[in-house]
Formats: C-alpha cells, sequence, structure tokens
C-alpha cells in the first residue's frame, strides 16, 4: 500500500472493501436449519412439529422426495395426501428413494388413516410402485 505525506504526516491510502455476496443471510440460514430438523425428525410427532414450524415460518415445502416422504408422517391427512400427490408426479421422472421406508408409510396410511381418500392415494401409489 501506498503512504502519501499529506500536511506533514503520512497517511495510508484507502482500501475498498467488498462484501461478500454468497454469504447467506438470516432468512436462508432459518429455512435451512428448519428444514435440516424436517428431515432428520423421526416419528409422527417429531415429523409433524418440524413441519409446522417450517411452514409457520413463511417457507413453502420443496418438492423433493425426501422431504414429501417425511410428511407421510404428519398427523395431518391434507398434508400426508399432498404428498402422495407430488411423490406421483415425481416417480414420473425418478425412481423413489428409500423405497421399503416409502412402502411401510403408505401401508400405515393405507391401514390406518381416518379418511378414506387418504387410505385410496395411500393405496394407489402403493400399486403402481409395484408395477
Amino acid at each position: 500500500m501506498e503512504e502519501k505525506p499529506v500536511s506533514g504526516r503520512v497517511r495510508r491510502a484507502a482500501r475498498i472493501i467488498q462484501i461478500p455476496t454468497n454469504v447467506p443471510n438470516e432468512a436462508t440460514r432459518l429455512r435451512e436449519h428448519l428444514l435440516d430438523r424436517v428431515l432428520t425428525s423421526q416419528g409422527r410427532g417429531a415429523v409433524s412439529k418440524a413441519v409446522d414450524n417450517y411452514l409457520e415460518e413463511g417457507f413453502a415445502l420443496p418438492k423433493e422426495q425426501a422431504v414429501q416422504l417425511q410428511l407421510l408422517e404428519h398427523f395431518d391427512e391434507e398434508r400426508a395426501r399432498n404428498a402422495i400427490l407430488i411423490m406421483s408426479q415425481l416417480f414420473e421422472k425418478d425412481e423413489p428413494i428409500k423405497r421399503p421406508v416409502l412402502d411401510q408409510r403408505l401401508r400405515r396410511l393405507e391401514d390406518s388413516a381416518e379418511e378414506a381418500t387418504t387410505r385410496d392415494a395411500a393405496a394407489c401409489l402403493r400399486r403402481s410402485l409395484r408395477s
């Protein structure tokens, strides 16, 4: 850095500092944290709470298999039905991940869901996976 004399004193030249643009902001960090909680939660209660917290912050759930697979555990059957619908669309393009877990969760919904539409949707998706 070059030093310049100014009125008898030596001063350093000013630096221009560029703020990094790839640093995530607070909302992005919160979204990533809450999504990680959704993906790592185990059990219907924990998954339901994590999903509800994520949605309460105003974030939309990604249409990814891992997220939708977790939604099959939610206490709210409407969320589970939406996940079944999204997963059926995803399976048109990609093979299912964690097929045994998927089959188990769909079977549980098929056998014990309160609403007939949820039972039917789960059964339909299970049948489509077998063919």
